[in-house]
């Protein structure tokens, strides 16, 4: 497997096992994750403003119509927030 796995991409490499009817999946890079139709299209992304401009930020994990998520804005910049 591994030297399979040294050879082809990683969807050529999914592709082959789900030709084969095997279950299989793809660990995805967070940078990769960014990119995805899939979760832009689903909402897995929010932004929130900050002080140097708008940030993503992964969105709820579960969605409860009565009682939304709501992100009041960013972390502090580091060394200003205040003793806890």
């Amino acid at each position: 497997m591994q030297d399979l796995a040294a050879t082809v991409t990683a969807d050529e490499f999914l592709a082959r096992w789900q030709a084969q009817r095997l279950i299989g999946a793809k660990a995805y890079r967070p940078t990769e994750l960014w990119t995805s139709p899939h979760l832009r299209e689903r909402g897995f992304w929010e932004t929130v403003e900050t002080p140097d401009g708008p940030r993503p930020i992964l969105g709820p994990q579960f969605r409860m119509s009565e009682t939304p998520r709501a992100v009041r804005g960013g972390a502090s910049a580091l060394g200003t927030a205040g003793a806890i």
